[in-house]
């Protein structure tokens, strides 16, 4: 069987990410991007990739996520394998973030400085927050993540 185009699965066990983020070899939050800037090991892991990344964020000193306050943005980021992760970092406002998995903080939205949330982003529309708080991504994106990456595509870069 054949779940990330023609990587094993096997590969996969125990990294519960790496489900999530891999749709045929390509990373699901990396928006608009060839697989140039990607490599791999020889069994089949990726190991780096970097591009435009589509990055979820909230204020940091709210702590219930609703509609209104949930934006998407789009930031050149660089990832590496860091043990069973994939992390970087992203500029978002003249502050330096870590990203971590789908949406930045697997598949969480970030927390930004209620300042650098004010200037950045687009409000996420309301059917696509429905389709993010009910897509069951749980760690990683979920069943939102390819409507998201189409909003993205056409309304962030």
């Amino acid at each position: 069987m054949k779940l990330f185009g023609d990587l094993k699965p096997d590969i996969f066990v125990g990294v519960e990410f790496s489900a999530t983020l891999f749709t045929n070899q390509h990373v699901i939050m990396y928006i608009g991007n060839d697989d140039s800037h990607t490599r791999y090991d020889r069994d089949g892991t990726q190991r780096h990739t970097q591009g435009n990344f589509l990055i979820l964020a909230t204020p940091e000193d709210v702590m219930k996520v609703e509609h209104g306050l949930l934006r998407g943005l789009v930031r050149k980021v660089a990832m590496e394998q860091v043990g069973h992760f994939m992390m970087g970092k992203a500029r978002i406002g003249g502050h330096t973030y870590t990203v971590s998995g789908s949406y930045g903080s697997d598949g969480l939205p970030m927390d930004l400085h209620r300042e650098q949330w004010e200037r950045v982003g687009t409000e996420v529309p309301e059917d696509l927050y429905e389709a993010w708080k009910t897509g069951g991504g749980h760690n990683s994106a979920g069943s939102e993540a390819e409507q998201m990456r189409k909003w993205a595509e056409s309304e962030l870069l």
